[in-house]
């Protein structure tokens, strides 16, 4: 890299674009004789990226700047899929009072590893308690 003289200043202003798609689902049956149950999901695609920066050099420059600022945009690309899917169970105890039963997976796909590092990754949960209506 060469030395760098600097009279004046060069910026340039960037827009930030995100776009976003997401899929929801659901679906529900009962109850049916004191039984119920609710399955959901959804699929979420997410993509956002600084616009390519273009510097002119100003005409007080002395020397060349060495510096190359093509690619800089694409340090901050962001780009991930996440995969939802749940379920529950139910069943009617009393009129006023029921028992559920739940589990459910989210998978994480982080496509841009470079700017916050791998968070890639995958949980599944289960839950399971008694509801009480008043």
């Amino acid at each position: 890299m060469g030395a760098y003289e600097h009279f004046g200043s060069a910026s340039d202003v960037v827009d930030y674009e995100t776009e976003v798609t997401t899929f929801h689902w659901g679906a529900e049956l009962g109850p049916v004789r004191g039984w119920g149950l609710t399955l959901e999901g959804a699929w979420t695609r997410s993509m956002g990226s600084f616009s390519t920066i273009d510097l002119e050099l100003p005409h007080e420059v002395v020397a060349i700047a060495d510096y190359d600022f093509s690619e800089v945009n694409t340090l901050s690309d962001l780009e991930y899929t996440q995969l939802e899917f749940h379920g529950r169970g139910t069943r009617d105890l009393t009129e006023n009072t029921s028992f559920y039963v739940g589990a459910g997976v989210v998978d994480f796909d982080d496509d841009a590893v470079w700017v916050y590092g791998n968070l890639s990754g995958s949980v599944v949960y289960t839950r399971a308690g008694i509801e009480a209506s008043f």
